[in-house]
């Protein structure tokens, strides 16, 4: 296996209320791939054991797919200190790094409108 990919200039992160442990599953997936400067996952899930290098930030829950739009696109900004952020999903993650182009950081976003 190749040594991960570094990019220290983006934050790792997913929120999930529900399904939290496959969230937690396609982080370490994504870790396995890729360093970044920090892992987070935010959610109201309570006792999870997290593996090393992923930070829990206690968020009110998230009920449906408005308030998941609504604290990713208002409320996840005051937790990123990098110049990016690499938002994952329990069904969707890094499958091969390789595929990383630097130019990515030349665009605010990248993703489904």
């Amino acid at each position: 296996m190749t040594s991960p990919l570094e990019i220290p200039q983006v934050t790792l992160c997913a929120a999930s209320c529900v399904n939290v442990s496959a969230t937690i599953a396609a982080l370490k997936r994504c870790m396995a791939q890729v360093r970044c400067a920090r892992v987070l996952l935010f959610s109201d899930a309570q006792g999870l054991d997290l593996p090393p290098g992923i930070e829990l930030v206690a968020i009110p829950g998230l009920k449906s797919s408005a308030d998941y739009s609504r604290f990713v696109l208002h409320d996840l900004v005051q937790w990123i200190e990098t110049t990016h952020c690499l938002i994952v999903q329990w069904d969707g993650f890094v499958t091969d790094s390789g595929a990383w182009n630097p130019a990515f950081l030349d665009y605010d976003y990248i993703g489904a409108p």
